[in-house]
């Protein structure tokens, strides 16, 4: 059946649906990646969103369960240019044709995924309504301003290396997430701490002002927070922050320490980047745009990573805050 991918800007893009559901409204985002589909659709951080993969055929690789960010299936839709009915791999346990279908999850193909990406690198990811027929921008917004989650966490520490007692903040976090918490010895106790992790956030609670209030409220606390949840330490600390526009989403994301001079590649999710400013040190660069993605207060109160940071750089970020 024919669909129809409006964006909020009036924009629509034709494509073919592969699912049974054929509506759906949310943010438009993207992921680069080659395979890692499992990992992207049950990612608690993509709540809210509609996924583009931009990698030209996707489903190859069919869904093994092992590598889910969680046990949910997070996102509201996926669009691509074109979907594999046949998958092979010795892990695959099903296509991701039948796993969005049994998660009443949209799911189209025959898009021109090249045209919408350069669309959005012009004007910003946004909010779209796919359905069988055309909206209006004003349509596609409202629909989309009716959209609301109560975020709960989904999935849950592991506290097997206790080294580092901290107060986890979850608005997104990924199975993925604890276990890099568990290798650097990070456990939660939220009775006893100096230390505030914020995991990766969905943009729905980026809009939830009790997490302002709550860092506000504990400044004598340390604070580390990952991918787009540095705009709620933006906020509490009064920093100024901004949105890429077309966000960096996926892996081999090349990025630069600026100290040592030092290349990485990173898998990276977010939209949202904080600025060099006076309150803070940059310490590692995005090598492609030059934005911010990893920085530390100069007063060492607080830091932010939008990547997963090596061990010995949240070693180093840990003692230089006081933390151990």
């Amino acid at each position: 059946m024919k669909v129809y991918l409006t964006l909020a800007d009036g924009s629509v893009f034709p494509g073919e649906s592969v699912s049974e559901n054929i509506h759906t409204c949310g943010m438009l985002s993207f992921s680069l990646t080659e395979f890692a589909f499992e990992e992207t659709v049950t990612n608690p951080a993509n709540i809210g969103k509609i996924i583009m993969f931009t990698f030209p055929i996707i489903g190859a690789m069919g869904i093994n369960y092992e590598d889910n960010l969680s046990d949910q299936v997070t996102i509201q839709g996926v669009i691509c240019k074109e979907n594999s009915d046949i998958y092979s791999n010795f892990r695959a346990k099903t296509s991701i044709k039948e796993y969005l279908n049994s998660n009443n999850k949209i799911y189209a193909d025959s898009f021109d995924t090249r045209a919408i990406l350069l669309h959005l690198r012009e004007f910003g990811e946004m909010p779209v309504v796919i359905s069988d027929k055309p909206y209006s921008k004003e349509d596609v917004l409202k629909e989309y301003s009716d959209l609301s989650f109560d975020y709960k966490p989904i999935n849950s520490p592991i506290n097997s290396n206790k080294k580092i007692k901290a107060k986890i903040l979850d608005l997104g976090a990924s199975k993925t997430f604890y276990k890099m918490l568990d290798e650097f010895g990070i456990y939660n106790n939220d009775e006893d701490y100096n230390l505030v992790v914020i995991s990766n956030s969905t943009t729905f609670n980026l809009e939830n002002e009790k997490y302002v209030e709550f860092i506000k409220e504990n400044k004598d606390k340390k604070f580390i927070a990952f991918g787009d949840a540095n705009v709620l330490l933006a906020k509490a600390f009064g920093l100024e922050y901004k949105s890429l526009g077309l966000g960096h989403h996926g892996g081999n994301i090349p990025i630069k320490n600026v100290i040592n001079n030092k290349d990485y590649i990173t898998g990276q999710n977010h939209l949202w980047f904080i600025p060099k400013q006076d309150k803070i040190e940059v310490v590692f660069n995005n090598i492609h745009d030059n934005s911010t993605e990893a920085y530390i207060s100069k007063d060492l109160s607080f830091a932010g990573f939008n990547f997963k940071p090596m061990d010995i750089t949240i070693t180093n970020t840990l003692n230089m805050m006081g933390v151990n």
